[in-house]
């Protein structure tokens, strides 16, 4: 029986919004440019969304790896680019406010960096939620099997009462590993339409 449904925030909740073209815009660098380097920025996003760095940090090495100059007010300019481009899925938000008054227990579980948990929390971006699951606030990082263990073990429910949604495939393994019911986002219609078809179908509605 589903009890718990746990989301991906963003490419789920809201809009995508691609670390690697606000990069692009902020650096003024091509998005070859920006994928010939990955290899050596990905550590450094990792280590930030697992809030072991300063963001002042972050971006001196960053910068860095990339190498490049770090543009003026860079920290400034990157959180301005978030929240501008913050964009709710209507549908979903809609799927949201009708699970939670259906009394399901609502949780977000995403890999973010600390100032984008912090602009989330000042607009009311997860006032819906029960549980946060960010990993920025928890050291930890999807597709880490550790992180859908300390969500499960936190809210106190088995894997399987837990249908958890994420647009990337990779994400979805370790809850599957765990037993925990999964629907891959693609659109909006569809994730309503997955994730009614798996709770009527687990509750026997």
């Amino acid at each position: 029986m589903i009890k718990t449904i746990i989301f991906d925030y963003d490419g789920v909740v809201k809009k995508s919004q691609k670390l690697s073209l606000d990069i692009i815009d902020l650096y003024k660098i091509s998005i070859e440019e920006y994928e010939k380097n990955f290899t050596r920025l990905k550590p450094i996003i990792e280590k930030f969304d697992k809030n072991l760095v300063t963001e002042e940090k972050f971006w001196i090495e960053f910068s860095e790896a990339l190498g490049k100059v770090m543009p003026e007010k860079c920290g400034e300019k990157a959180k301005k680019m978030y929240k501008d481009k913050f964009v709710f899925f209507p549908e979903v938000i809609e799927l949201i406010e009708k699970l939670k008054i259906e009394g399901f227990r609502l949780s977000i579980l995403s890999n973010m960096f600390p100032y984008q948990a912090e602009i989330i929390k000042k607009i009311n971006g997860c006032s819906l939620f029960d549980d946060l699951f960010f990993s920025c606030e928890r050291g930890l990082k999807k597709p880490d099997l550790e992180f859908y263990e300390l969500v499960a073990r936190e809210m106190n429910v088995r894997p399987q009462e837990c249908l958890f949604i994420d647009d990337k495939e990779e994400n979805l393994l370790p809850a599957e590993k765990l037993g925990m019911k999964t629907v891959l986002a693609k659109n909006q219609e569809q994730i309503v339409k997955d994730v009614w078809a798996i709770i009527k179908a687990e509750n026997k509605i």
